[in-house]
C-alpha cells in the first residue's frame, strides 16, 4: 500500500440517462505499468477526464495521490504536478514546431529584456527528446513529422518538470494506435525506462499482445464497472482473452469475397509530396491493402485519391471517368474517405450524433419543400447507430462526449450511408476493441456486396491479411509489391515494407516532368 502513486474508491460519473463509471476501485503503483483495458464504451475515456479534471465526479468517491488524499475537481492544478496524460489524439498544435508545443503551459524562458532565448528553448526541447531516445528537427513544424515523432514530443511534453518520477502516473491513451511494429518496441523501450526511473504508468490499449508484453498489472472494465483487476502472468492470460472477448480466440475467421473483373478506380502515375509514381487499379466488390512504413506513402495516398490533400500530377478516374483534385467531386462522383486523424479531419466535434452521420448527404432525408423532415432522420440515424454497434446510442449527444472508439464507429456509419462506389478507410481500426473491430469488418464485407469496392490503408499488416483480395506495399513513395492469393502473408508485406526481401521484382516507375501545381 505504501507504494501506491494512485488509489480511487468507489468512483462513478453519471450523464443525463446514461452511468458511464460505477464505484470503480483502482490503485496503480510505482514502477509498474498497469493495464486499463475495456470494449469502446466500457468508461475509459471517462475514467482518463476524471482523472485530468476534465469531467466532475460524482459525490460520494474518495481519491488518493502518493497517499494524500486528493479531490480530482476541486484539487485539479495541484494534481497535474503528479498525473500527466499523453491522449490519444497526442493534443498537439501542427503548425507549431517542437519547441513552442513544448513551451504550451508552461511558458519560455526569456533574457533580460523579457524576449524569448530560442536558442536556450531549443537546447531544452533536444535535451527532453534525447532523453527519450529520439533526435527530430525541433524547428520543424510537428505536422511534417512522423507519427511516431509527435507521439515522442507528446510524452516529452508530459514528463517535463518531473524532477520525482517515484511520485508520477503517466496515462497513455492508446499510444501505438497509429505506430508501425519497429516503432512500437522503440517505445516499449521508453516507457521501461519510465518505468524503472519509478513513475506509475496507466497504460491504455486495445492490442492484447501489446499489454502482455509491457504490463505487470491489468484492470477491466465493462459497462462503467471493475470486472476483473489481477497482475499478469502466463496463468491467468487465458481469462484475461476470453473476458474481453467473450470467447476463446482473439477474432472469428473473415470469409472474403470474391472480387469481380471490372476496373471501377484507376489510379495512373500519382505524384504527390510522398508519392512518386504510384498507379493501380482498384475491381468491383474488391477489398485493397495498401501497406507500408509511416512516411512511405501510405498514410498519404488515401487524402491524395480523394483531394484532400495535394496531388502534382497523374490521374485518379471512377469507372473511366476522372476525379478532380478536390473531396466535392471525389464525393459527387462516389468516392467516400475516412481519415486516421478522426479528431482533426474526421469530426465536427459540436455536432451532435445525429447531425454528424447525416452530414454529407442531407437530402435523403429532406421533404417536398427542401425541408429536413427530423423524424425521418432520427429513424434513418438509429438504424446506423444501430448498425455499427454505437454506444451509448444517444442521438442527440454531442460528437466529443464519445469515446475515442465510438467516434470512429460514428466516422464509419457517416460514409456507409451514403453507400459510395469506393470508400478509402485510413486505419479504420485504430482505438476500436475487438468487438467492435468484428462488427466492423462485417460492415466492410457488406459494403462490397452492395456494390462498394474499398481501400484500407493500416499501419497492421495482421488486418490487411486477414481482410483484404490484394495487398500493395508501399515504400519511400514508390509501389514495391502487389501481393494476392497464397502470396498475401504478413511475412512477405513486413520484409516488403521494411527493405528486407530478397524477391523484389523492382515495380518499374514512370519518371516525367512534376509540377508544383494542384490537379484541378
Amino acid at each position: 500500500m505504501e507504494s501506491s502513486i494512485l488509489r480511487l474508491h468507489n468512483l462513478s460519473k453519471t450523464f443525463p440517462g446514461q452511468i458511464a463509471l460505477d464505484s470503480v476501485d483502482l490503485s496503480v503503483n510505482e514502477g509498474i505499468v498497469h493495464a486499463l483495458l475495456g470494449q469502446n464504451g466500457s468508461g475509459k475515456s471517462t475514467l482518463i477526464k476524471l482523472l485530468s479534471g476534465f469531467e466532475k465526479p460524482d459525490f460520494g468517491y474518495k481519491a488518493f495521490l502518493n497517499q494524500q488524499k486528493t479531490d480530482l475537481w476541486y484539487d485539479r492544478n495541484t494534481n497535474k504536478k503528479f498525473i500527466r496524460i499523453v491522449h490519444q489524439d497526442l493534443g498537439l498544435v501542427q503548425n507549431l514546431n517542437t519547441i513552442e508545443n513544448l513551451a504550451l503551459g508552461r511558458g519560455y524562458h526569456t533574457n533580460f529584456l523579457g524576449t524569448i532565448n530560442w536558442n536556450k528553448e531549443g537546447v531544452r526541447a533536444q535535451d527532453l527528446l534525447e532523453d527519450l531516445g529520439i533526435v527530430p528537427d525541433v524547428r520543424k513544424p510537428v505536422g511534417l513529422l512522423s507519427r511516431a515523432e509527435q507521439t515522442y514530443i507528446s510524452i516529452a511534453r508530459a514528463l517535463q518538470g518531473w524532477e520525482d518520477y517515484s511520485r508520477g502516473l503517466l496515462i497513455l491513451d492508446e499510444p501505438t494506435a497509429s505506430l508501425q511494429f519497429d516503432e512500437i518496441s522503440s517505445l516499449f523501450k521508453t516507457i521501461r525506462m519510465i518505468q524503472n526511473k519509478g513513475a506509475g504508468i496507466l497504460y491504455v490499449s486495445h492490442r492484447l499482445d501489446e499489454i502482455f508484453e509491457i504490463a505487470n498489472y491489468v484492470t477491466i472494465l465493462n459497462d462503467g464497472k471493475k470486472i476483473y483487476s489481477n497482475e499478469i502472468s502466463e496463468r491467468n492470460k487465458p481469462n484475461i482473452v476470453k473476458i474481453l472477448t467473450k470467447k476463446d480466440t482473439f477474432s472469428k475467421k473473415i470469409l472474403k469475397n470474391k472480387p469481380g473483373k471490372k476496373v471501377i478506380l484507376e489510379c495512373d502515375s500519382i505524384y504527390s509530396h510522398k508519392l512518386k509514381g504510384v498507379d493501380f487499379k482498384l475491381y468491383e466488390n474488391e477489398i485493397l491493402g495498401v501497406a507500408g512504413l509511416i512516411g512511405s506513402g501510405r498514410d498519404e495516398l488515401g487524402s491524395v485519391i480523394f483531394g484532400a490533400n495535394p496531388r502534382f500530377s497523374g490521374k485518379v478516374l471512377i469507372e473511366k471517368e476522372i476525379v478532380f483534385a478536390d473531396p466535392k467531386d471525389s464525393i459527387i462522383k462516389g468516392i467516400g474517405y475516412l481519415p486516421s486523424d478522426r479528431k482533426t479531419l474526421g469530426l465536427i466535434e459540436r455536432h451532435r450524433l445525429f447531425e454528424h452521420i447525416t452530414l454529407p448527404f442531407i437530402k435523403k432525408n429532406t421533404n417536398i419543400f427542401g425541408h429536413i423532415d427530423r423524424k425521418k432522420e432520427i429513424q434513418d440515424v438509429k438504424y446506423w447507430s444501430n448498425l455499427v454497434n454505437l454506444k451509448p446510442p444517444d442521438l442527440f449527444q454531442r460528437m466529443h462526449k464519445f469515446s475515442g472508439g465510438n467516434q470512429q464507429k460514428a466516422v464509419i456509419a457517416r460514409w456507409l450511408r451514403m453507400k459510395p462506389k469506393v470508400l478509402i478507410l485510413d486505419d479504420p481500426s485504430q482505438g476500436v476493441d475487438m468487438e467492435s473491430k468484428n462488427i466492423l469488418y462485417d460492415l466492410i464485407l457488406k459494403a462490397t456486396k452492395n456494390g462498394t469496392s474499398i481501400i484500407i490503408c493500416s499501419s497492421d499488416p495482421s488486418e490487411l491479411c486477414r481482410l483484404c483480395n490484394r495487398v500493395i506495399v508501399l515504400k519511400a513513395g514508390i509501389k514495391v509489391a502487389d501481393f494476392s492469393g497464397k502470396q498475401l502473408t504478413l511475412e512477405k508485406i513486413e520484409s516488403e515494407s521494411i527493405g528486407t526481401s530478397n524477391n523484389r521484382r523492382g515495380m518499374r516507375i514512370h519518371q516525367h516532368d512534376v509540377t508544383t501545381e494542384l490537379i484541378r
